[in-house]
């Protein structure tokens, strides 16, 4: 069970994440101006997709990334039914009310986590959205360990967050599949 508490459900026991979580991040970013280096803090905010105060179009873009080529019904499909589940949550990286990234989990045999989807916008991507998206439902949900199925662009992503990558069997004649996986015991990424 996730120990965070669902309050929108009204539900006593839900095992959703609260609604109202949220994580503030202070990413340090090292930059030159004029030949000197200056180290500037972006504030990421890490926070539960909420429909009603999330912009929806930015949320399907970026989960279409995540997916292949879905059509909007399917993108519309996955946030009203998968993501509206006990088992399922969407976390969104905001910056300055931004949508850069998302992390879709699904933590059914919790303390065991399926991370269902993980993207971030092509232009915000090597700053450690992606990284620092894992760590928060590692945290959030105390999982003791994580999977992803993914291709192979992806694959030295998930090594560099210290996942362990299997080849396995996959749908699609020619295309590469991968299992990665981590022990969260090991550290976090």
């Amino acid at each position: 069970m996730c120990p965070l508490r669902y309050k929108e459900t009204g539900q006593p026991g839900s095992d959703q994440p609260s609604a109202a979580l949220c994580l503030p991040l202070f990413r340090q970013l090292r930059i030159r101006i004029a030949g000197r280096s200056v180290t500037l803090f972006v504030n990421v905010l890490i926070e539960l997709f909420d429909r009603r105060k999330h912009n929806l179009r930015a949320v399907k873009d970026l989960l279409a990334l995540a997916v292949g080529s879905p059509t909007i019904e399917e993108l519309t499909q996955l946030l009203n039914d998968f993501y509206t589940s006990e088992r399922h949550s969407l976390f969104l990286a905001l910056q300055d009310d931004t949508i850069n990234g998302i992390i879709g989990i699904d933590y059914t045999a919790r303390p065991h986590g399926l991370i269902t989807h993980l993207a971030v916008k092509t232009e915000m991507q090597r700053r450690g959205i992606g990284k620092n998206l894992i760590n928060h439902i590692i945290k959030t949900c105390k999982l003791s360990d994580i999977e992803a199925e993914t291709d192979q662009d992806a694959v030295d992503f998930y090594s560099a967050c210290g996942f362990t990558a299997k080849e396995i069997n996959s749908r699609w004649p020619g295309v590469h599949r991968f299992r990665c996986s981590k022990d969260i015991k090991a550290s976090m990424c």
